[in-house]
Order: C-alpha cells, then sequence, then structure tokens
C-alpha cells in the first residue's frame, strides 16, 4: 500500500457495552411515571364524570322550577286580567247565593213559532 492510502487505513471501532441495569431503572421509571400520569388523568376523567352529572340534575331541577313559575305569571297575569275586566264590568263579590226552588214534578215547557 501506499503512503496515502495507509493514512486512511481505520481499525475496527470497539462499541460500548450498553448497560443494561440502567435501561431497565429507566425503563421502569419512565412506566411508573406514565402509570402515575394514567391514574391521575382516570381519577380527574371521574370527578368530571360526576360534577356533569350533578349539573345535569341541577339542570333538570332548575328547568321544572321555571316552568312552574312561567304557569304561576302567567296565571297570575291571566286572573290580574280577569279582575281588572270584572272591575270595569261592575261586577261584585257576592257573599250570599239563593237558588231558586222549583217544585219537583214541575217542566219547562218549549213553545215553538
Amino acid at each position: 500500500m501506499s503512503k496515502h492510502h495507509a493514512a486512511y487505513k481505520t481499525n475496527s471501532i470497539a462499541l460500548p457495552r450498553p448497560n443494561y441495569a440502567v435501561a431497565y431503572l429507566l425503563f421502569g421509571a419512565l412506566s411508573l411515571m406514565l402509570l402515575g400520569l394514567y391514574i391521575i388523568g382516570i381519577n380527574e376523567l371521574t370527578k368530571n364524570s360526576f360534577v356533569v352529572k350533578d349539573y345535569t340534575q341541577e339542570l333538570k331541577r332548575l328547568t321544572k322550577e321555571n316552568r312552574s313559575l312561567q304557569i304561576s305569571f302567567t296565571e297570575g297575569n291571566f286572573l290580574g286580567e280577569i279582575e281588572n275586566k270584572a272591575q270595569k264590568l261592575h261586577f261584585e263579590k257576592t257573599s250570599d247565593i239563593k237558588y231558586i226552588q222549583f217544585a219537583d214534578n214541575s217542566v219547562a215547557k218549549l213553545e215553538r213559532k
């Protein structure tokens, strides 16, 4: 070989042997960390589902209450309008009612023209 080629001759490279104990330790630590994050995520998801359930029940209760209040308001307005109309027509509240008594065998007769 010439001097020129001899300068570029390389010897075999010795790669360092991996330390499996450190790799297993890092893998185990990473696995435990991911497991912890998974448990925290599931816990938060469960909490949020209960919160949504509570809010849904509260929404249903408030919706029923709202309907009841709307009905009461509408009836109140309606009754108020009736009272105003009755006052305009000069109606009065009665305290005593007297019924007309008919004999048991009396019948009204229809006359046709």
